[in-house]
């Protein structure tokens, strides 16, 4: 049985079906499993870490979320293989002659998540959080607040899985659409953009015809700042290292990769 909805809400009974479904508990899946791409990535990025010159300060605009972007030029975008799609997919968003930074955290909603959206607010930045259906509902009231407060919000499956290895529907279904459904309830407001776990996104997987059904658009990152590593990212210089690294200059806007609660290099405290 899978999880009933009653005008898009889920009930109780219908989360407990998902949990089972899904054979997952809160802390059980681990999101912090690294691909095997990101993997290789981040042993080819060993390097040292002294030097850093983080050159954008100043000079870019960090005021927009992705719920005020810009039409991007089909250069920085692919759509989806099959033909009737309109699903796009966007790596980057380069703004015409602007110089436009999308600030993205993922893998929320967490505690404090309020708090962490205001201080952006007090600093004349908005953001776009990709959040989990399984925890949203804790947090319902903050998170319609956050996007009064400007910043944009997209859905990140409901419990972090590798897409591409999943291949039965009721999964897929738990997975992309119900959670898309439950974040819609929770937030009054249709949920377009959609990130993929790990930015895993086979263009002729399944998966993929389930974000493509229900999504305008599939967001990935030009530059990871690994947050979600403590261990090779243990404070905000390395974080900063990390966005300047990726930078090349600044001259075609960038989608920046972080994380809530997975560091506090970047968290609140040290957001300015």
């Amino acid at each position: 049985a899978f999880p009933t909805i009653h005008g898009a809400e889920l009930t109780a009974q219908g989360e407990q079906t998902m949990r089972t479904v899904l054979n997952f508990e809160a802390s059980a899946q681990g999101v912090h499993r690294v691909s095997p791409v990101r993997q290789e990535r981040k042993q080819e990025k060993k390097q040292s870490l002294t030097g850093a010159t983080i050159s954008y300060t100043g000079h870019v605009d960090t005021r927009q979320s992705m719920l005020h972007m810009a039409p991007v030029p089909n250069s920085f975008m692919r759509r989806a293989s099959q033909p009737a799609s309109s699903l796009k997919y966007a790596h980057s968003c380069p703004q015409g002659g602007k110089d436009v930074v999308y600030l993205t955290f993922d893998d929320g909603p967490c505690d404090g998540v309020l708090d962490h959206a205001t201080k952006l607010t007090q600093l004349n930045v908005n953001a776009t959080y990709f959040w989990l259906g399984w925890p949203a509902a804790r947090h319902a009231p903050d998170l319609r607040k956050i996007l009064a407060l400007g910043h944009a919000a997209g859905s990140h499956t409901w419990s972090h899985p590798h897409l591409d290895t999943i291949s039965d529907e009721s999964q897929l279904t738990a997975q992309i659409d119900i959670a898309k459904q439950k974040l819609e309830t929770i937030l009054h407001t249709p949920v377009k953009l959609f990130r993929p776990p790990y930015g895993e996104l086979d263009d002729d997987g399944p998966a993929q015809t389930h974000v493509a059904d229900s999504f305008q658009m599939a967001v990935w990152w030009d530059i990871d700042t690994e947050d979600w590593d403590k261990a090779t990212v243990p404070d905000t210089a390395t974080v900063l290292h990390n966005i300047d690294e990726g930078w090349e200059g600044g001259s075609e806007g960038h989608i920046i990769l972080m994380h809530e609660c997975k560091n506090p290099a970047d968290q609140k405290d040290h957001l300015e």
